[in-house]
Order: structure tokens, then sequence, then C-alpha cells
């Protein structure tokens, strides 16, 4: 039990505080002519590191399932997952910013590519998205989870 109150809490604190990780933006945004999925594990392995070391950064080797949804399989990841920095490296630049930035969130949770930590990445990616186009940063409150997970359904 104290375990699961723990989980809960990490996941409530890190998705109160997506703000911190904005940091882990700066390099990635500085130095980026394109998305790779090197960039996209190593955004997952540092938010995630502090809670679970032994799946940060690696994509899932098993099967999930999250309320309705159970991702694709977990064979299919790796392929998915390049398909989806190839589809974004060719829309970047022509596709509308809003449209491209929750099209970025939709796919990377529709793939759920990791074990655990794929809203973080998820929304991590987004502001990735923003600020490369040099916008702010969104930050998503946590008064207003239960909306967001039900937007992602």
């Amino acid at each position: 039990m104290a375990n699961l109150a723990q989980q809960h809490l990490s996941e409530r604190s890190l998705f109160e505080h997506d703000a911190r990780y904005f940091y882990l933006l700066t390099p990635n945004v500085i130095y980026a002519k394109e998305l790779t999925l090197k960039m996209v594990l190593d955004m997952h392995k540092d938010i995630m590191f502090p809670a679970n070391p032994l799946i940060a950064g690696d994509l899932r080797a098993t099967e999930i399932d999250v309320r309705d949804h159970s991702g694709v399989s977990a064979e299919e990841v790796p392929a998915k997952m390049a398909e989806f920095v190839a589809w974004f490296n060719s829309h970047e630049h022509t596709t509308n910013l809003i449209s491209l930035t929750a099209e970025v969130h939709y796919r990377l949770t529709f793939i759920h590519p990791f074990a655990g930590g794929n809203g973080r990445c998820a929304r991590l990616s987004s502001n990735f998205v923003l600020a490369l186009k040099g916008f702010n940063t969104v930050i998503f409150d946590e008064n207003m989870r239960k909306e967001y997970n039900n937007s992602l359904m």
C-alpha cells in the first residue's frame, strides 16, 4: 500500500512540476536540426530516472493496457517510433504549430512507447515543439488532470 501511495505521489508531483523539466529542452532546442529517437529516449531517461531508473530511456518490451487503450504491441514500438520521428521531421515546417504540437502529443500517447512516463514525455515533447518554434512552453495544471486524461481518449 505504501508503494502505491508513493507511486501516486511521484506521478502527481511529476505532473504538477512538469515545469522543472523545461531545462531539458534547452540543449535539444539550441542544437536540434531535426528530431531523433535518441532525443526522445534521452528526454524520457532524464524525466524518469529519479522515479524509475530501470525503465528510464528504454522503449517498452512488454504489452500495456491503460484505461481503454493498449497502445501498439511491444514488438511494433521501435518501428512506430521510427515512423513518428520521420513523420515529425517531414511535417515540422509545413504543419500549423498548434496542430503539430497536438499531433506530437497524440501520436506519442497513442504509441505508448515506454513502460511508464508516457504522459510526461508527451507533454515535454509537445513543449519541445513550442520551444523549437520560439514559443513559450505550456504547464499542465494538476487541477486539470482529469480533463487532460479524458481529452486523450
